[in-house]
């Protein structure tokens, strides 16, 4: 279960964007305009190099409450595809 909200936090998130991994499914999290966006992907290239339709992506409100529901958002897609998010892992 991801949970990074002990080592990430909003004011972070105003000037940087967050990137990690959970056993094979990457993430990302970024400031974009006025919200949240959050995106998965599977390995093994970085987010840059990750071709765009590899990517799932969702908004949310840039609070406490939007990056909450982000973390959500974040389990329950590895959740959905967990089969294919260890896949991706052996690539890595």
């Amino acid at each position: 279960m991801i949970e990074i909200k002990a080592i990430m936090s909003l004011p972070f998130l105003k000037k940087e964007r967050f990137t990690g991994s959970y056993q094979g499914m990457q993430y990302r999290l970024e400031k974009a305009g006025d919200e949240l966006r959050a995106t998965v992907f599977s390995g093994p290239y970085c987010f840059d190099k990750t071709p765009e339709e590899k990517k799932v992506s969702a908004m949310f409100s840039f609070d406490a409450e939007g990056l909450d529901a982000a973390i959500a958002w974040l389990n329950s897609r590895y959740e959905e595809k967990s089969e294919e998010w260890k896949e991706g892992e052996k690539l890595v």
